[in-house]
């Protein structure tokens, strides 16, 4: 297989944020900080990859006012979403034209009052999760636009969100340095029985210890490296019992050796 390098002026010399390909077609698009998102249609037909235009959607809508920092495509391939600062989100959703596609506004979602960082769909295409600025993830229903839940507990920034491929799992990753593991639990019979309800079930941190006092407990570190020193002597038994053992039984000769003379 040959590759091939592809440089094009995606966002008129504006920094390009995000991109994703279509699951089913070789659409790519491209959200920058001019505001816009495009659609591409990647090729391989002769030795180099070539990248044509299809169309730009933002101009002509309301959908974004500021840089567009991520966009996803839903496994089914219907919507794409894409997420802005300020907290708006667009759906869109592809409908077909004379020129063979057309991506018009399904929804405008707004809830998150900041930024929005980054998204996710569920592996049916029903449900998308966004992380923002404000510190909090939220289950959106994509073809309502409504709000499912907002998942809180991060103290910064949340980065990054990422759903499990059984939809039984959501994890969450902050600048607080904290990942959380959300599980999906039954909602019980109540009037919301049929709202999504994820409950954190893990916090995943990375604890860094530093002691000095010798007369306190070791340190994590401390106990990391008397557990590789063991490891280390798992593999080489003999270096390190039978140095011993000869010292034990010239020490014993010495003795009978100064026993004998004595008598």
């Amino acid at each position: 297989m040959r590759g091939g390098t592809l440089q094009i002026n995606w966002h008129d010399q504006q920094p390009v944020l995000s991109l994703d390909f279509h699951p089913v077609s070789r659409r790519l698009a491209t959200a920058g900080a001019d505001h816009d998102v495009k659609i591409w249609e990647v090729a391989s037909d002769g030795k180099l990859p070539t990248a044509t235009f299809k169309t730009g959607l933002v101009p002509n809508t309301t959908a974004h006012s500021s840089a567009v920092n991520v966009l996803r495509f839903s496994p089914s391939g219907e919507y794409l979403a894409s997420g802005a600062d300020g907290g708006g989100i667009t759906l869109w959703k592809l409908h077909p034209a004379d020129d063979g596609e057309a991506w018009k506004i399904h929804k405008t979602l707004l809830f998150h009052h900041k930024d929005v960082l980054d998204l996710q769909w569920s592996h049916d295409s029903t449900f998308l999760v966004s992380a923002s600025v404000d510190n909090t993830c939220i289950i959106w229903e994509a073809s309502k636009g409504t709000v499912q839940q907002k998942l809180e507990g991060h103290l910064h920034y949340v980065q990054g969100v990422a759903w499990d491929p059984l939809g039984q799992y959501i994890a969450s990753l902050s600048s607080d340095r904290t990942c959380k593991i959300y599980a999906k639990k039954p909602q019980g019979k109540s009037k919301n029985a049929e709202r999504l309800n994820f409950v954190c079930q893990h916090t995943l941190v990375k604890v860094e210890y530093q002691n000095h006092d010798e007369s306190k407990p070791p340190t994590k570190s401390a106990k990391n490296k008397s557990s590789q020193g063991r490891l280390e002597s798992f593999f080489k038994p003999t270096a390190t019992t039978s140095a011993p053992l000869k010292r034990k039984e010239t020490s014993d000769k010495t003795s009978k050796a100064a026993a004998n003379k004595k008598k």
